[in-house]
């Protein structure tokens, strides 16, 4: 078995037998690895992985408990404080659901090429069918790493002088506009900008640099979302990332 560009992430396991991990388990056979991210699975003993693996190198493991093979030689981020920095399983784009990386996960850029074990041919897309790599140019490559991300999601970001708005409605689940929520929106440097909604519930960013990853965030004093935060790729005007409150929250905020 080989791995190339792949994630297994939220997958879980209930025994004490550590021949058993929440993510991948070897048994028995050879498993080589490369560019592939196992972390955020869970299990009483190893959470992750157990066996003895083959790193082909340029792996984030989360926990390395139970398991072999896997090597800060070979330029694998192990056991990294805060995992890997995963955003919820989502429609990120493509035809598949997608786990984004987060704007300071350690996996942005500190992958290496690689090839489809079946064709033969470089990987040049990732799972959604987006531009790998993708060159964060404050983020070093890897050693003889070539920009890509590793795992199944490539952050784009694209290089351009342009500039775009990012905008929308923090809104009741009837469509009331709600005022004076916060929208924070982080890049992929941990820099935040904040924004506050007006009467109507409207929220505006302008100067917006396009082609980057941003994570979307709203918080209100006395509303809950549904979705409270976004993680989204801006690369044009972007008018939609509409926030829509709780229902629970709306009957208690129209009895006051």
């Amino acid at each position: 078995m080989r791995a190339v560009q792949n994630l297994t992430s939220n997958n879980s396991a209930n025994t004490i037998n550590n021949t058993f991990a929440g993510g991948v388990v070897v048994d028995s056979g050879t498993v080589n690895v490369r560019n592939t991210i196992i972390a955020g699975n869970t299990n009483i003993t190893n959470p992750d992985v157990s066996g003895t693996f083959v790193s082909q190198g340029y792996n984030l493991i989360g926990n390395t408990t139970g398991s072999t093979g896997f090597s800060a030689a070979s330029n694998d981020i192990l056991n990294p404080a805060g995992g890997a920095s995963l955003g919820a399983l989502a429609n990120n784009g493509g035809q598949t659901d997608t786990h984004a990386l987060l704007p300071g996960s350690r996996a942005i850029d500190k992958g290496a090429a690689a090839t489809d074990p079946a064709t033969g041919l470089a990987i040049t897309t990732d799972q959604r069918g987006l531009t790998r790599p993708s060159d964060n140019t404050s983020i070093p490559p890897a050693p003889g790493g070539n920009n890509s991300d590793i795992g199944a999601f490539e952050v784009q970001s694209l290089p351009t002088a342009a500039s775009v708005s990012v905008g929308g409605r923090a809104v009741t689940s009837s469509g009331r506009g709600i005022r004076n929520v916060v929208i924070r929106m982080t890049d992929t440097n941990g820099n935040v900008r904040t924004a506050t909604t007006t009467s109507f519930g409207y929220y505006r960013f302008a100067d917006v640099a396009a082609g980057e990853t941003y994570i979307i965030t709203a918080t209100g004093k006395r509303f809950t979302f549904s979705q409270p935060s976004r993680v989204l790729n801006i690369v044009e005007d972007t008018e939609d990332v509409n926030f829509i409150a709780n229902d629970v929250n709306n009957l208690f905020s129209r009895s006051r």
